[in-house]
């Protein structure tokens, strides 16, 4: 079933795809039930010609997806811009292709956004294995402040993770069983008002990956909105897949590269201006002298 000409879907599911055909696949096939008033945007950013090939057969078995071709790599912000910026959808998804995650979950994720009126986004319960016993701690964060950064790469959060003071950016010390607020929430599964992320220009392009989905949340939370973390639903997220830990030391190197310039990107934008020049030089040197060093995410 698919919605009736000119009627906007109730939930825009948009997947930006990257050479990760087979993957898609595998979340279009689990999400092929959804309801009739929800729709899946696919937007692939310029894979290569095989990859595109697996997406245009995926389409002739699933004739109702929408599917985008990007003539260039924008990359994760600039690439999900498009299909944001084309949206009527009073809600949307931004989900990986990497993330399991069945339209019953989802549904219960949405329904919950409904019940919060000052709510900008919410995210379920992002877990890295099938057996979800490891969380995807990026679904469950606080904004990278000085403080926040320097416990945790001092490894003063893992060593108190249960102490506020010293577990400010993933936030260990709040119930992870029952919902609430958090400053951010992971991009990989990103549910939020239409509106609200119109509001504010949706991502901001300065970002090619990595940061992004903070820089969002903080921008909008500047609006007095809500970021949520919503446990009753969970999924798998299945990480690294073509990122940092990949194989292909040319995209590993080149994945590092954009994670350190981001965090380089939200420091300058968000917090440069209200610290003292020999704070942010002291940072910003920490941050290069991080990215020579063996990376742990």
């Amino acid at each position: 079933m698919t919605n009736r000409p000119n009627t906007p879907p109730e939930l825009e599911i948009i997947i930006l795809n990257y050479n990760t055909a087979d993957l898609t696949g595998q979340l279009i096939n689990k999400l092929k039930n959804h309801p009739p008033n929800w729709r899946i945007t696919i937007i692939d950013n310029n894979s290569s010609a095989s990859q595109q090939l697996k997406l245009k057969r995926l389409k002739q078995t699933h004739p109702q997806l929408n599917l985008i071709f990007n003539s260039s790599n924008l990359g994760f912000a600039a690439g999900n811009n498009v299909a944001l910026r084309q949206t009527a959808a009073p809600y949307i998804l931004l989900l990986n292709s990497d993330v399991l995650v069945t339209p019953s979950a989802i549904k219960k994720t949405l329904d919950f956004i409904k019940t919060k009126p000052k709510a900008a986004a919410v995210t379920l319960k992002l877990f890295l294995n099938s057996d979800k016993t490891k969380l995807d701690w990026a679904c469950h964060r606080g904004f990278p402040t000085p403080w926040a950064s320097l416990t945790y790469f001092l490894g003063l959060e893992k060593l108190f993770p249960f102490i506020p003071i010293f577990s400010r950016y993933h936030q260990k010390h709040l119930n992870l069983n029952s919902p609430h607020q958090v400053d951010a929430i992971s991009g990989a599964f990103f549910l939020g008002h239409q509106q609200s992320l119109k509001s504010i220009g949706f991502f901001d392009e300065d970002y090619f990956m990595y940061g992004e989905d903070i820089d969002l949340c903080y921008r909008l939370k500047k609006l007095g909105l809500q970021i949520w973390f919503y446990p009753s639903a969970q999924a798998v997220h299945l990480k690294h897949r073509a990122g940092l830990k990949s194989q292909t030391q040319k995209t590993t190197s080149k994945t590092r590269t954009h994670f350190f310039t981001a965090m380089k990107t939200f420091y300058q934008k968000h917090y440069a201006p209200s610290y003292p020049s020999w704070l942010n030089r002291l940072v910003l040197t920490s941050i290069d002298l991080l990215a020579r060093t063996p990376f742990k995410k």
